[in-house]
Formats: structure tokens, sequence, C-alpha cells
């Protein structure tokens, strides 16, 4: 693969791990604490409505799933340099598993629970039972998943800042024999 294509590839891993770090990060410390200051009934269906609105191909494809397949490309177009290639790997790793996994796993099935109550017809004790199931655990996952989105996110930076050895040796044997030619 052409340098110019590893390096675009790694620019977009870095801009769509990074997305997904900011919405998960927006909605740990600004939506869920705002929800969290309704009543029962309007937290369900607020939440509902927003659950319905993440869904949408601009997030799913280009920042969540975009994340995943990106730092997976950026992996394989840098194989050959060792350094990128840990920090990509642990990065696409923490990726997958905290990010991708942790959602599908827990949060996706929290949601779809919580879609499933009808606000219009669910009584006052059964939405306060369908919150207390959903928005303790919900918020828990979603920080492990928030934490595994920053921490992808710095290795990625790291991985795009990062030169490897060999780079590094070949550019100092070349300075150093144009010094010498120079004399």
């Amino acid at each position: 693969m052409s340098s110019a294509a590893g390096k675009a590839l790694l620019t977009v891993a870095t801009t769509t791990a990074g997305l997904t770090a900011g919405v998960f990060f927006d909605w740990h410390v600004t939506v869920m604490p705002g929800l969290g200051e309704l009543p029962d009934a309007e937290f369900i269906a607020a939440f509902q409505a927003l659950d319905r609105a993440i869904m949408n191909p601009p997030f799913i494809g280009g920042a969540f799933m975009g994340g995943a397949a990106s730092l997976v490309a950026a992996t394989v177009a840098h194989r050959q340099e060792p350094a990128r290639l840990r920090l990509l790997a642990a990065a696409s790793a923490v990726y997958a598993l905290g990010v991708v996994g942790v959602t599908m796993a827990g949060n996706v099935p929290l949601n779809e629970k919580l879609a499933a109550v009808s606000v219009a017809t669910a009584s006052p004790a059964e939405m306060s039972t369908a919150r207390v199931d959903f928005e303790g655990p919900w918020k828990k996952r979603h920080l492990v998943r928030t934490g595994a989105a920053l921490g992808s996110l710095v290795l990625v930076s790291l991985a795009m800042r990062s030169r490897d050895q060999k780079n590094r040796e070949s550019k100092v044997t070349l300075s150093a024999m144009a010094a010498g030619e120079g004399r």
C-alpha cells in the first residue's frame, strides 16, 4: 500500500475514533445527567426518542462502525511499520471489544428492552421498574465504552505521531551521507 494511502487511512481512523469518543463523552457528561433529572415517564420517552434518532447512517456507518473498519484498515496498511502496527492493533482491539462489543452485548439489549416500554399504557410502578432496570446498568456500560473510545483515540493518535525506528535510521543515514558528500 502506498504511503499516501496509509496516511489517509490513519487520518480517517483518527477522525472516526474521535467522532465516536466525542459522542460517547457528550452523552456521558450532558445527555444522561440531563435525562436523569426527568420523571420516569419523561425519561423513558426522551431516551426512546434519542435512541431512535442516533440510529442513523451517518453515525452508525460513518463514526461507530466506520471507526472499527478504519482502525482495522489502518492497522493492515501499517503492517510493515512495527511501532505503528502495535499502537494501531491495540487501538483496534480496544475499540472492537470496548466500544463495539460492549455496545452490542450490553447497551443495545438494554435499549431494546426500554424501547418495549409503552409510556402510554405502562403503570407508574412499571415505568419506575423499567427505569431502574435500565438506567444504572446502561450508564455503567456506557462509561466502559466511553473509556474504551477515548483510549482507542489516544492510541491511534499516538500511532499517527509515531515513526518506525527503521524509518528514523534511514533518515539519519541519508542525512549523514548527504552531510559527508557536502565536504
